[in-house]
């Protein structure tokens, strides 16, 4: 039996309410990375593209690939990822494979198409407060899903990202206030020659590249 020490010191460390939820560990959804890792590979290598969109590492997700750019990530998640998903756990499809996953997978497949439709909202050349809602209420599916699918699982930049809502009311489309022009800047400036002596080679160069940029 517990002493009266110790039943006091456990009213106080673990108040009623937390003695009332279980403490059996909280199961996720559980899927085999690995075999959606090859229907997006294969996805990457099937799918035709137009020529204007960037090329993907076609061994995605393996050491060999190295890390995407933002642009990469980009098209994976509008075009590739949800094509590679959909065809490998909706009901519908032909190319699905019901021995993958011992579970159904819809809530899974929905919480990842709601991340890809904000995406698309948020990277329109144009905006306007019903595209600014659309990605909004996107969004918060995916986070709500989320967090009933994996129960304490959560990232702090979502926080961040809800406000991306404000900014598009207030700023307009991503394209026109977003830091990838400054960043292919810095990584010219980064792959100069120089001789070591800084702040001398960029009065002559760095006119020139910040035109060209």
């Amino acid at each position: 039996m517990l002493s009266p020490l110790c039943i006091t010191v456990f009213d106080l460390i673990f108040p009623a309410q937390r003695r009332s939820k279980p403490i059996a560990a909280v199961k996720w959804k559980v899927f085999r990375r690995r075999t959606a890792r090859e229907r997006v590979q294969m996805a990457i290598k099937g799918v035709d593209v137009p020529s204007w969109i960037g090329s993907l590492p076609h061994d995605f997700g393996t050491k060999k690939a190295g890390t995407l750019k933002a642009y990469q990530w980009r098209i994976l998640w509008t075009i590739y990822i949800p094509l590679a998903l959909v065809s490998l756990w909706s009901d519908s499809s032909p190319i699905q494979n019901p021995e993958v996953d011992s579970q159904p997978m819809d809530d899974v497949l929905a919480n990842v198409m709601h991340l890809a439709t904000a995406l698309v909202f948020v990277y329109k050349h144009t905006t306007n407060p019903l595209r600014a809602e659309s990605f909004r209420k996107h969004f918060a599916a995916h986070v709500a899903g989320l967090t009933a699918l994996y129960p304490g699982f959560g990232i702090p930049s979502y926080h961040t990202t809800f406000h991306l809502y404000d900014f598009l009311l207030a700023l307009g489309p991503v394209r026109s206030w977003w830091c990838f022009p400054f960043e292919r800047l810095i990584g010219k400036l980064q792959r100069m020659k120089h001789n070591h002596r800084f702040g001398q080679c960029y009065l002559f160069v760095f006119p020139r590249t910040y035109i060209q940029c």
